[in-house]
């Protein structure tokens, strides 16, 4: 968004891109761009309409881009989303941020159900990389 004649992909035509081939390009390639908070608006922006791994690199991205002293507390609330897949990005950036006071106030979701095996997965492995003792409910063992 240096360029000022760069269209935002977020405002890119759904005509224009049917398969979303540019948007998810864009989306995934813009974590490489210097931080750019009016970038950070168009991938929110986006969030809405995409679903599985687009999420996760509209996170992913956001969070180069977005103001990063407030970063840890945006993204604990949509990790607590029933979306699974906005729940797993948040989770993802949370842990490579090494956030563990915010991860920890996750800890109660793996108690809670119906929880989707991915987003335990998630879950257990940020909680290990960052050195979170976690009570793992039996039915994960035993089935429900």
């Amino acid at each position: 968004m240096a360029n000022s004649n760069m269209i935002p992909f977020d405002e890119i035509e759904d005509n224009e891109d049917r398969s979303w081939s540019i948007r998810k390009s864009a989306i995934y390639l813009s974590q490489f761009l210097p931080q750019d908070d009016r970038l950070a608006r168009c991938l929110l922006n986006l969030l809405p309409a995409t679903t599985g791994w687009t999420c996760r690199e509209i996170i992913a991205s956001y969070v180069v881009h977005t103001d990063q002293n407030s970063l840890d507390d945006v993204l604990q609330e949509p990790a607590l989303s029933e979306r699974e897949e906005i729940a797993c990005g948040c989770v993802s950036a949370l842990s490579k941020r090494n956030a563990q006071r915010h991860l920890e106030h996750l800890v109660p979701l793996l108690l809670r159900e119906p929880l989707n095996w991915g987003l335990q997965i998630f879950l257990l492995d940020a909680f290990m990389e960052n050195g979170i003792t976690a009570t793992i409910p039996s039915y994960f063992f035993h089935g429900r």
